[in-house]
């Protein structure tokens, strides 16, 4: 969901500052780590009448389900209170 760009700074050997792209959506904790390897994204259910679905008696239905991306997750395990 995000991409990286340019290399902004780089305070040690092991660690990058780097331009991110979209914005980000809530504040990053400083002196967090972020999983740059193997990005995961984590959603929850845009509402929770998302899966409150009809299906017609004949025909095969086509539904559409709205997420959101959960960064309240991500936040709580920034602040390792997860």
């Amino acid at each position: 969901m995000y991409e990286t760009g340019r290399i902004l700074a780089q305070p040690s050997e092991d660690t990058f500052q780097v331009e991110i792209f979209p914005a980000v959506r809530m504040a990053i904790p400083a002196g967090a780590q972020l999983e740059a390897e193997k990005p995961t994204v984590l959603c929850h259910l845009a509402t929770d009448a998302e899966m409150d679905l009809e299906f017609p008696a004949a025909g095969m239905a086509r539904p559409s389900v709205n997420f959101v991306e959960a960064v309240d997750v991500w936040n709580a395990l920034a602040l390792e209170v997860a």
